[in-house]
């Protein structure tokens, strides 16, 4: 997805502001035991700083500019000018709590024209040269299966932040495994640069690549590959989503698993989205079991019990099948529940209803 640049001045050396959008504001609110229980402890005062108290302050800044940074994104913007962070007590009807407010100017920005090289001659420098000498080097051996692509390759793809590589290396990243490096550092440097380049890539561009994939790709590892994608750079889209419900169970439930995750932005048109995956959901995972009447051990009373698609009788109460341990919608008791996504896209349903 694309990335926000921020800065605390009201310029960006070596690029052009090309319209200033709006000022932004993001809040995050915290009670006051928050800070409280860290009074309880001081094993972690050293040298006259509490350093969890540090640790826990940075993260709800953080938090608060993360939130400024998806702001933005729905603005269409991609860089935060003049950034603040503030914190605030709110008290009042003896309650305690702590705001967290960062601000700052949304604006849309561009690399400055860089005038070296520039003349009548028409002479360049010889870094660009040797930089589009590489582009072109590895557009054409990205073509072939066999090219090993280098860390130093890698980071010039991602410097490019072009999508054009977008296709390619989602393939390679997918066959990515440990296994094939001397040392699970080289590993972790190599995975850290394909992360860089996808999380680069706007969401128009992204949602597709990667929901596409999911798609057509029958192989669990590499499901979960694309997945881990989609989560970690909050890429729900609710109409791709429908369509893996579509599909075959390991689609469905691969789809289940997507739904905990979140969109940057909500809107109005998410209301009717999310309406329509709750009714998806239900159909796509129907109840599977039978409900009869059964003889009680060594008397004639029936009693009411549920029948297993694996043929076990269960008593009523039960919510796992005694024998396989499957749900009535046919989940293992070790699996994601369908009844906790219901209620979690419930729950985000019922905010938008009132927020927005």
């Amino acid at each position: 997805m694309k990335k926000i640049l921020v800065t605390t001045t009201e310029t960006l050396q070596g690029w052009e502001i090309v319209n200033y959008i709006e000022p932004i504001y993001s809040n995050l609110m915290v009670g006051a035991n928050f800070f409280s229980d860290f009074g309880a402890s001081f094993t972690d005062i050293f040298g006259g700083r509490a350093t969890r108290y540090e640790k826990s302050i940075q993260l709800l800044n953080e938090k608060a500019v993360e939130f400024l940074k998806a702001k933005a994104r729905g603005l269409g913007a991609n860089c935060i000018l003049g950034l603040k962070v503030d914190v605030d007590e709110v008290s009042g009807k003896n309650m305690q709590m702590f705001m967290i407010t960062a601000w700052g100017t949304a604006v849309v920005v561009k690399n400055a024209v860089n005038p070296i090289q520039q003349s009548n001659s028409k002479e360049v420098d010889k870094d660009k040269i040797n930089e589009r000498a590489n582009i072109i080097r590895l557009v054409e051996g990205l073509a072939s299966d066999s090219f090993k692509l280098t860390l130093k390759d890698l980071q010039i793809i991602v410097d490019t932040r072009s999508a054009m590589f977008k296709d390619t290396l989602l393939k390679k990243f997918k066959k990515l495994d440990s296994v094939n490096f001397a040392n699970n550092d080289d590993y972790k440097e190599v995975l850290k640069l394909y992360n860089d380049y996808f999380s680069t890539l706007s969401v128009e561009e992204a949602i597709p690549l990667f929901y596409n994939d999911l798609l057509l790709e029958t192989e669990s590892h590499y499901l979960n590959k694309v997945f881990e994608l989609i989560k970690n750079n909050d890429l729900v889209d609710y109409n791709f989503i429908n369509q893996l419900l579509d599909g075959d169970l390991k689609k469905r439930k691969l789809a289940l698993n997507i739904l905990q995750a979140d969109k940057p932005t909500y809107n109005m048109d998410d209301i009717a989205a999310l309406e329509k995956t709750l009714v998806h959901l239900i159909k796509a995972f129907p109840v599977k079991i039978t409900i009869g009447l059964k003889k009680g051990f060594l008397s004639s009373t029936e009693k009411e019990v549920w029948t297993c698609t694996c043929g076990t009788s269960n008593s009523m109460e039960l919510k796992f099948c005694n024998s396989c341990t499957n749900d009535h919608h046919g989940f293992r008791s070790d699996e994601l529940q369908l009844s906790q996504i219901i209620t979690l896209l419930s729950n985000k349903l019922e905010a938008l209803k009132v927020m927005i």
